[in-house]
């Protein structure tokens, strides 16, 4: 009979814990802290919170967050979020696997995923930001949106971005401004550079003092000195250089041009 009584339990366990994470991420489980701490001024999981809690809707006040769901309004020292849609303030660190809303991090904000804005004073780092973003540095897998920054690492850029240092870019499209420097592997778009612009392959317009492809540019270059291995389009400045050019137009002054369509990739 006993042995029957503990098979039983072990088989409620075990149905509890797959419902529990039906209903929950596997995510959440990390946040051991959750559960522990907590009051609720208002109803079970409505109302103002103090603590973690495995999911709350309202205004949420800790030190140390690792509320696993929040829909509302978060500030603490430290987030952990999982899953949270609307604000989140954080003295020094934001964190959070999806945020849907606003994030903002005093030293730093690290998120998965990000739909809305975030509002960085020293770095960023995040895999998919869709929205804005305004911070000193921004590290991001890929960006859907636009960016107001200081520097800028990206794997991928679509819309915009706003840096007065150095940006260092994968894939490009879009508006791309910069006080300093932009280097990509590949443009599409329009990129505006105080010193210099250098891309493996640009699709477009650039304009700055330096204008550097490395193999092809189809598009304009407008600057002092303008440098392509192959151009399909026109090169605007104080010296030109298009390197599928007979000579003696590959270098020449003012303006270059190269329209050949037929002609076949090296």
């Amino acid at each position: 009979m006993n042995k029957f009584k503990i098979v039983l339990l072990c088989l409620s366990f075990l149905n509890y814990f797959n419902a529990s994470s039906q209903r929950y991420s596997p995510l959440c489980f990390e946040n051991s802290y959750y559960g522990k701490f907590h009051l609720s001024l208002g109803l079970k999981k409505y109302g103002v919170g103090l603590g973690n809690f495995e999911q709350y809707n309202g205004f949420n006040f800790n030190l140390l967050n690792r509320t696993c769901r929040l829909n509302g309004a978060l500030f603490t020292m430290f987030s952990k979020s999982v899953f949270m849609n609307g604000m989140q303030v954080a003295a020094i660190q934001a964190k959070a696997a999806k945020l849907n809303g606003l994030a903002i991090g005093g030293i730093t904000s690290s998120l998965d995923t990000l739909n809305g804005i975030q509002l960085t004073s020293i770095i960023s780092f995040n895999k998919v930001l869709n929205g804005v973003n305004v911070s000193f540095r921004n590290d991001a897998s890929r960006l859907n949106g636009v960016s107001f920054c200081g520097l800028t690492k990206s794997k991928v850029i679509n819309g915009a971005f706003f840096s007065f240092g150095i940006s260092v870019i994968d894939t490009a499209r879009g508006v791309f401004i910069s006080g300093y420097t932009t280097v990509t592997k590949s443009t599409k778009g329009v990129s505006i550079n105080g010193v210099l612009f250098g891309a493996s392959e640009m699709r477009g317009l650039t304009i700055a003092p330096i204008n550097l492809s490395f193999k092809r540019v189809h598009g304009v270059q407008i600057g002092l000195w303008n440098k392509t291995l192959r151009l399909h389009g026109v090169q605007i400045g104080l010296l030109n250089k298009a390197g599928n050019n007979k000579r003696p137009f590959r270098k020449t002054p003012i303006i270059n041009f190269h329209f050949d369509k037929k002609e076949k990739s090296p």
